[in-house]
């Protein structure tokens, strides 16, 4: 709730009005880690911006690797509340990837930074259990949009809906690196690039645009 100036207020007791310090370390964090890159942010940095010292932030996280993982663990949560349901999908699985492909662009756009640093860092294939973790969850966000295509083009075996799968997050993907301004128009021809990408024919790619990937030569 918020009273007529704008201030959130909350009836419930204080302890349960204020977000619990891990939830507010990852607002925080996300917030450095969009403005400096998480490579110009450190544990001393985001501890002060909470009120804590940094060696306090260790109670709730093992490292800033961890904090990163877990800002993208609670992505994965969005885009999971956010995935067309099975009724959806029956009715319309072409829209169903459409939202798909909005909501992934709804937690890329404003995270391209973050994105980036997981994606080009060590982070993504850490040995951690929470690495692990996400990177399982991460599988089956990417399983779920396979269904959904399959549906939409039964025609597609899985190892076709797959490749096309991973392609369309490889365009998404690719607007991390970009120090482009999106706006409206830049995210349309996203969209458009991700559909066009679920719904092209991997079969009519000509062969000299293939990625030849030369033997290695037996010593």
């Amino acid at each position: 709730d918020r009273d007529v100036t704008g201030v959130q207020t909350c009836a419930l007791p204080i302890s349960a009005c204020h977000p619990p310090r891990r939830d507010e370390i990852l607002t925080v964090a996300t917030k450095l880690f969009r403005r400096n890159g998480f490579d110009g942010v450190t544990i001393d940095e985001i501890g002060a911006a909470v009120g804590v010292s940094g060696p306090a932030i260790y109670r709730h996280f093992a490292s800033k690797d961890d904090i990163l993982i877990s800002i993208f663990d609670r992505a994965v949560d969005r885009l999971e509340e956010t995935a067309p349901d099975s009724r959806a999908v029956a009715a319309d699985p072409r829209a169903a990837l459409a939202v798909a492909v909005a909501s992934y662009l709804d937690l890329m756009l404003p995270n391209r930074r973050l994105a980036a640093s997981y994606l080009a860092t060590a982070v993504w294939s850490s040995p951690t259990p929470a690495a692990a973790r996400l990177r399982r969850r991460q599988v089956r966000h990417v399983e779920r949009v396979v269904k959904m295509l399959r549906a939409a083009r039964p025609e597609l075996g899985p190892p076709q809906a797959r490749t096309l799968a991973h392609a369309t997050f490889g365009v998404l993907n690719s607007i991390a690196w970009s120090g482009l301004v999106v706006d409206q128009r830049a995210r349309d021809v996203l969209e458009a690039a991700a559909m066009a990408t679920l719904f092209s024919d991997p079969m009519q790619v000509p062969v000299s645009s293939r990625t030849v990937i030369p033997k290695r030569r037996s010593a």
